[in-house]
């Protein structure tokens, strides 16, 4: 196989997959949004929209998938003994890069922001910022009801400077207070590092998967296993791709857990810096009951599947926390 049909085949192979599995997942997720979104009202995206969505969804994955999996071929034909490093650098860079253009440049494509409908609920946000060390260079609300009724809310940016994004869902189904509590909840994890150590993580898991995939590819022995000896390059990394999925999953309740321990310790953050304390534990409440959230699930399942605890075990928690601060007994 010459150098150019090794760069572009596996690159035509990567992008036909996804191709396949974005056409194969459309019929699923009309049925997700049109059907079940629908029978329990969360849905309010229009057929237009969705198309649209879809569309520049899948040119932006088209796109990028392409220019990074052409690189890495490269890379990979031309260090033949290193390339697993320099296609984990590749990689590295890439995330870094999208968490860069990300708010600036590919949101705006889907969603319309705009200054908050609520002035005094802003000044309270960059008072929140301000006190916790976070430099709130924007405070946004985007147009999230649009496509669904769901709530939620982020803050994005590289270092101590944040641009905070509300749905506009989330100010419907919230007062101020319960708004403030959930972005000190979002501010906990970013004071007490767990967006970096999480960040960490993906770099490290991504080193050993490059590694342990030059280790399995070097010698076709992937194939081999499979009994397809004479399979390309490409295909075998979808081998070995499935081999690192089956691997995620048997992971899946180690990292729930360690997500479990993150989202405890961000409750009790921001129970620490603001006023009501118990404003947290009704905006979680809120938040559960609109979007149909079991409060009590088995605790092998949540163990399991759960990224974050149980609502009734987190507004215990708080309930706790506000008691022992203002028991004199307890101190």
């Amino acid at each position: 196989m010459g150098p150019e049909s090794f760069v572009l085949g596996g690159s035509l192979f990567y992008l036909g997959l996804l191709l396949a599995k974005t056409v194969l997942n459309i019929p699923f997720d009309l049925y997700r949004t049109f059907s079940i979104e629908e029978r329990y009202q969360f849905n309010t995206t229009s057929a237009s929209l969705w198309l649209s969505d879809v569309l520049k969804s899948t040119l932006l994955l088209l796109l990028g998938n392409g220019l990074l999996s052409a690189a890495a071929l490269w890379l990979i034909q031309n260090s033949p003994d290193w390339w697993w490093l320099w296609v984990w650098g590749l990689l590295v860079a890439f995330t870094l890069l999208l968490m860069v253009i990300s708010s600036r440049l590919l949101e705006p494509l889907f969603f319309t922001f705009s200054p908050i409908s609520r002035p005094d609920l802003e000044a309270q946000i960059r008072r929140l910022a301000a006190s916790t060390g976070i430099i709130a260079t924007r405070v946004r609300q985007v147009d999230a009801s649009r496509r669904s009724r769901h709530a939620n809310a982020y803050f994005t940016g590289l270092g101590r400077q944040k641009r905070i994004v509300l749905f506009d869902t989330l100010l419907r189904q919230l007062n101020d207070h319960e708004v403030i509590a959930v972005l000190a909840h979002e501010i906990g994890h970013w004071r007490l590092h767990h967006l970096r150590w999480r960040l960490l993580l993906g770099v490290l898991a991504s080193l050993i998967v490059s590694a342990l995939a030059f280790l399995t590819l070097r010698n076709n022995s992937l194939a081999q296993w499979f009994g397809h000896p004479q399979i390309s390059f490409a295909a075998q990394t979808v081998y070995f791709g499935l081999l690192c999925s089956l691997a995620a999953s048997i992971l899946r309740p180690l990292i729930n857990s360690w997500s479990r321990h993150h989202e405890r310790q961000a409750d009790r953050f921001a129970c620490g810096v603001i006023e009501q304390p118990q404003s947290l534990a009704s905006a979680l409440a809120k938040m559960a009951e609109n979007n149909l959230s079991f409060p009590c699930p088995h605790p092998l399942f949540a163990w399991v599947y759960c990224s974050h605890p149980p609502l009734s075990e987190r507004i215990k928690a708080i309930a706790a926390k506000r008691q022992n601060e203002t028991d004199p007994a307890r101190c």
